[in-house]
């Protein structure tokens, strides 16, 4: 009896293994490459002065702690090449900036081997003299696999949500005392 017992718990995980990755593919490929993904929060700040924080990229360790260096460079056609050291990895990844509106939007483009993410950040005025901000995020996931695991198992609501956060409490923190003072605009 013992003997037929042993394949079932040896068969057993090689199934669920295979569904767990053919499964994931199968609804992947029904997923169109592209989708898009929002979150909107209201700060209390002018929207000119929250754009000139999002734009000052150098200075993103003042209030992005997981952030250790920052590089700029211009590159053709008005675009920026950001380039970041994170503080507590030592990992350092590579953006581009392709598009600014003045105090309304800017979008980064991040590319991977295995995907291409587009965030576009969007600045409206809010009531009370504050500022809407909504974080598009556009993907671009090559395989379908990746593709099903983006869109539904690894949300990123989290990044976001830390994103504002940060935001917030470095507004909260300089509302005394005026960001640019210490860190005028940079025009480049």
């Amino acid at each position: 009896m013992l003997l037929y017992l042993i394949p079932i718990f040896i068969i057993l995980p090689l199934i669920l293994m295979a569904i767990m990755i053919f499964l994931p593919t199968v609804i992947g490929k029904r997923i169109p490459p592209s989708f898009s993904k929002e979150k909107t929060q209201v700060f209390d700040i002018p929207r000119n002065e929250l754009y000139h924080l999002l734009i000052d990229y150098e200075n993103y360790p003042a209030w992005l702690k997981y952030i250790s260096i920052v590089r700029v460079e211009k590159l053709e056609g008005n675009k920026l090449k950001i380039m970041q050291t994170y503080s507590n990895r030592r990992t350092y990844q590579e953006l581009i900036e392709v598009r600014r509106i003045e105090n309304s939007e800017i979008s980064i483009v991040k590319t991977e081997n295995e995907f291409t993410a587009l965030w576009t950040y969007i600045l409206e005025d809010a009531e009370n003299g504050g500022t809407r901000m909504t974080i598009k995020e556009t993907l671009y996931v090559y395989h379908p696999y990746l593709r099903f695991m983006l869109k539904y198992v690894l949300i990123d609501e989290n990044g976001k949500n830390d994103f504002f956060r940060r935001v917030r409490n470095f507004i909260n923190k300089n509302k005394t005392v005026n960001y640019f003072l210490f860190f005028p605009p940079i025009h480049i």
